[in-house]
């Protein structure tokens, strides 16, 4: 950031999602133009027979992965109009999605910290083996289908470490994909 603020303004929008802020210790030093924080409400339930219509629902009809949210979010898109970026970049796969919707001259950098759709198993650990095994295989088969949208939409793709290099595979293109080493020995915390 501190080198692209010499040749640019740099504004960080932060999606804090069901009224969760996180600190975000260093900010103040960091030369943003501006800083922005849209709160986003925690996706909805439904309760009752209703809810569990459509939760089931969810196994069978097609559509966007569940931990994608949101896909698209009004406030977002205004502030990207009015600011006219030459560049968005979006962190982790939940948030890619807003990315997706952004006109073509935008160029858009996806950071894929983590596939989401790992950690399923252990989120789900507390419900039945069936549901649990339908919802990480039906996770996991949108999540791949999603992976390659926002590959051929992003300008880059930064992944974190050679082992999601190999698990986003040949999701991602090759040559608009680097991956940047982050700071933690996967084999000493696994």
């Amino acid at each position: 950031l501190t080198a692209l603020s010499r040749d640019a303004d740099v504004h960080l929008v932060l999606i804090c999602i069901g009224g969760r802020i996180m600190e975000m210790g260093g900010i103040a030093e960091l030369p943003l133009s501006s800083v922005q924080t849209l709160l986003v409400p925690a996706r909805p339930t439904a309760l009752g027979l209703w809810g569990k219509m459509r939760r089931a629902s969810r196994y069978v009809l097609p559509s966007d992965p569940s931990s994608v949210y949101p896909m698209r979010l009004g406030a977002f898109d205004d502030h990207v109009r009015r600011l006219r970026p030459q560049a968005v970049a979006t962190h982790l796969p939940i948030l890619a999605g807003l990315g997706l919707g952004l006109p073509p001259e935008i160029k858009i950098i996806s950071v894929l910290e983590e596939a989401s759709e790992r950690l399923l198993p252990t989120s789900l650990s507390s419900k039945a083996a069936l549901h649990r095994m339908l919802a990480v295989r039906v996770e996991t088969r949108r999540m791949r289908s999603f992976y390659p949208r926002v590959g051929a939409r992003s300008d880059l793709n930064v992944l974190i470490s050679d082992e999601d290099r190999a698990y986003f595979g040949k999701s991602l293109p090759d040559k608009r994909t680097v991956v940047v080493p982050h700071a933690i020995d996967c084999d000493v915390f696994s």
